[in-house]
């Protein structure tokens, strides 16, 4: 076939086909990535080597079961490649010893044997995607109610148990990177706290040997030796949870006992964790003291209230320490502040994971879904597991219990709050509309061109930027009846109070107290459904009810999404 200079000039191939820059672009390249929907603040001074990690340890499992993921074009992709897109740098893979009856059913929780850990972790080398391994030394979910050693280790000695484990990371850590995947770091453990592998120094009941704390120490040294010897470079992490009850006597005790690692990692769920400035100050003690780097390993955050597997949730409504609504603005803000507490602990906070960022729905019907996770190990537990975890119950296999704190939706497409990674560098605001300054986004234009505003015992000032309301005595409000607005919308209230504010709250379609919604001692941030009738919502704020404190509040956005 002969084309002319001119055809090929049109079709943007004038240097020859193999020197054009359109056909060798992929369509990612000639698209531009999406703006923001959601607002997130720069983290300043944030290295571009902090560790923005996610676990994805289900994907293999979810797949096999139907499940598909997709880019943020909306075209069907390998969520490893969407989330490299999203500046994730690491993943976390864990690894079983063997989750299978002795029929070969899986236990569920994704089957994570060592071959689907060979597989996952290739996937995520392939885009330029770092690993951490985590290795539980169990048939299955290792965690602070249970550490139980794997079948063939159950009547091993401490000592049989050391020379197991050193072989079995060994071994697995050869294959891994004789596969080809990029290890940056293994963890020796899940969330172990004063139990590993069989082992506890207080009495767990009959799959247990009591054991002082210098066998436990023994045990997670077998594996950090297998990891050294395989490559000094590796980062080796060990693993604890609960920093609510503190962590200075477990990291006093890995310090007498000469435990061998580089990084204390903590989970961090803040309906049961308590506040993000104690885990803080917790982490802060063992950099400090020990002089060790330190991370969270894990923590989620729900997107959304609703069930998408017909499975019910382990999380649908704030309690604890939960500080945000359960949108996909306030799951980005969890991991935003996560990773500003980390980074904010010097030069030895690390990084962030966030577990199990796609563990979305096999279907939306029980009956459906049931036998899929049964199959494939898709859900938390199948019904196979009942025979190695008491704690399985029933004839029947459980579905996924966090598919609503993922960062992509029930159908598989990404959520704004993957891009948080990505925000945490640039920060993140949705596109201004014409006509405003002070809303920042949404319907409203320019508040200081709405009027009608009503006030009661409440005066009010508008700048470009704030709207000041300060109250003159009790029961002070500020309300608006006629806001323009479309069904499903949501007001979303940003600012901070200067005095008062133990009993303000705003109301629209449901009244949010503001002090459920604080991000600080005097910050708030709040998502108000908001009351749609005739394309008009209503804005009711009590600004004082009955408290004797004269209250200032100062609202730095007030807009609709």
């Amino acid at each position: 076939m002969n084309l002319s200079l001119h055809m090929l000039t049109e079709l943007g191939l004038e240097g020859g086909l193999f020197m054009s820059k359109k056909l060798l672009m992929s369509t990612e390249e000639q698209l531009h990535y999406p703006g923001p929907s959601i607002n997130i603040q720069k983290i300043d001074g944030l290295s571009e080597g902090f560790i923005r990690g996610v676990d994805v340890s289900s994907i293999i499992s979810l797949e096999q079961s139907g499940v598909k993921f997709y880019d943020v074009w909306g075209s069907k992709a390998d969520v490893f490649k969407v989330l490299s897109q999203a500046n994730v740098s690491h993943v976390r893979i864990r690894i079983w010893n063997n989750p299978y009856d002795v029929d070969g059913n899986g236990y569920g929780g994704g089957n994570c044997d060592l071959a689907k850990a060979i597989e996952l972790g290739k996937r995520a080398t392939r885009y330029g995607l770092k690993t951490l391994i985590d290795f539980h030394y169990s048939d299955f979910w290792a965690d602070p109610a249970k550490q139980k050693a794997p079948k063939e280790w159950k009547n091993y000695t401490v000592e049989q148990r050391a020379d197991a484990i050193y072989n079995f990371t060994k071994d697995s850590l050869n294959q891994l990177i004789n596969a080809g995947v990029n290890v940056d770091m293994v963890q020796v453990g899940n969330e172990t706290g004063y139990g590993f592998c069989g082992c506890a120094t207080w009495d767990m009941g009959s799959d247990y040997t009591v054991v002082p704390f210098s066998d436990i120490a023994k045990l997670m040294n077998a594996g950090s030796r297998a990891i050294r010897e395989i490559d000094s470079s590796i980062l080796v992490v060990v693993h604890n949870t609960e920093p609510n009850s503190g962590y200075q006597w477990i990291s006093q005790d890995y310090y007498e006992n000469n435990v061998d690692y580089d990084v204390f990692a903590s989970s961090y769920y803040p309906n049961i964790h308590g506040s993000m400035a104690n885990l803080q100050t917790q982490l802060r003690y063992v950099a400090d003291t020990y002089g060790k780097k330190v991370m969270v390993a894990e923590t989620q955050y729900p997107f959304t209230s609703e069930n998408g597997d017909d499975y019910s949730n382990a999380l649908s409504e704030k309690v604890g320490d939960m500080k945000y609504p359960l949108t996909v603005q306030g799951q980005a803000r969890h991991v935003r502040d996560m990773c500003e507490l980390i980074h904010k602990i010097d030069d030895k906070g690390i990084g962030v994971f966030y577990w199990e960022c796609a563990w979305i729905p096999v279907g939306s019907n029980w009956s459906e879904n049931e036998p899929v996770w049964s199959k494939y190990g898709s859900g938390w537990a199948s019904k196979y597991a009942a025979g190695y975890d008491h704690e399985i119950e029933g004839d029947y296999s459980y579905g996924s219990a966090v598919d609503n704190q993922a960062f992509f939706d029930f159908n598989g497409y990404p959520l704004d709050s993957v891009n948080v990674f990505k925000y945490i560098y640039t920060g993140a605001k949705p596109s201004v509309p014409s006509g405003g300054d002070f809303t920042d986004c949404g319907h409203l234009g320019d508040l200081t061109q709405v009027t009608d505003w009503i006030t009661a015992n409440a005066t009010y000032t508008m700048t470009d930027t704030t709207l000041t309301i300060k109250s003159n005595g009790n029961y002070s409000m500020f309300v608006h009846n006629s806001l323009p607005a479309t069904e499903g919308t949501t007001l979303i209230l940003e600012g901070y109070f200067v005095s008062g504010g133990s009993d303000s709250w705003a109301s629209s379609q449901t009244i949010m107290y503001f002090r459920d919604c604080m991000t600080s001692d005097t910050h708030f941030y709040m998502e108000l459904p908001a009351s749609v009738n005739d394309e008009s919502t209503i804005l009711q704020i009590q600004v004082q009810g009955s408290s004797n404190v004269l209250t200032e509040m100062v609202l730095t956005k007030v807009y609709l999404q």
